[in-house]
């Protein structure tokens, strides 16, 4: 009896075995992809089973590649920061601010800011 969990990645296990009332007999395959994915299936023969599993490899690796090309077609916005702190300011937002301790920390900047320029001014 075969069992996929002892199944490395990018190694195959099979058997062939006979259904009850047929008389022909029948390959069970199993095949651990090399990111741990399985792929199992019952065929009429070895060459038939691998047949199959080159098949799911290819529609894999031509779905992967269809993603990376959507991906690049429509490349992710990049983050506005944080005036303050210069976090990545979470999608969508209005703020200038990551937080509003930021927003406050930032105003609070500013008006000693503009405190010490009055000071300057008044000195002269």
């Amino acid at each position: 009896m075969l069992n996929p969990a002892n199944l490395r990645p990018g190694c195959e296990q099979h058997e062939t075995w006979t259904p009850q009332g047929h008389a022909k007999s029948r390959v069970q395959y199993d095949y651990r992809a090399d990111n741990g994915d399985l792929f199992s299936t019952v065929a009429k023969d070895l060459a038939q089973a691998r047949k199959q599993r080159d098949a799911w490899i290819q529609r894999r690796i031509e779905a992967r590649a269809a993603a990376i090309e959507r991906a690049q077609a429509f490349p992710m916005p990049r983050a506005r920061m944080c005036d303050n702190c210069g976090h990545p300011l979470p999608i969508g937002s209005e703020s200038d601010y990551c937080t509003l301790a930021c927003e406050r920390e930032d105003r609070r900047y500013r008006e000693r800011e503009a405190e010490m320029d009055r000071m300057i001014d008044q000195d002269h």
